[in-house]
């Protein structure tokens, strides 16, 4: 069931409808405003950041990390089933020296 969230970042606040947990959806908004404020004192202390820039570095970042995860659930998926066939291929091994 979907309910709605409202969270307040870079003093705008946003509200969407989520059916994630309340505590995935806690620990999801910390995250980001840990990383708007690491991001906002990122740059040269006279250059102030804006929130537009500092969201967009936030969301390429966010971006690759899902990209870096999906690129290693992938490597694992095929480790596992090189790894199964493996498997498969000594049992049938085995089955053969029984007979």
């Amino acid at each position: 069931m979907k309910r709605r969230i409202s969270i307040e970042l870079g003093g705008k606040e946003y509200a969407f409808k989520t059916d994630e947990s309340p505590e995935a959806v806690q620990k999801a908004i910390e995250r980001v405003e840990m990383d708007f404020q690491r991001f906002g004192k990122f740059k040269d202390s006279n250059e102030s950041s804006t929130f537009d820039e500092i969201l967009v570095l936030l969301l390429l970042i966010y971006s690759s990390k899902v990209g870096q995860l999906e690129e290693h659930q992938k490597d694992l998926e095929e480790r596992l089933e090189r790894l199964l066939l493996e498997m498969e291929g000594r049992k049938a091994d085995r089955s053969d020296m029984v007979s």
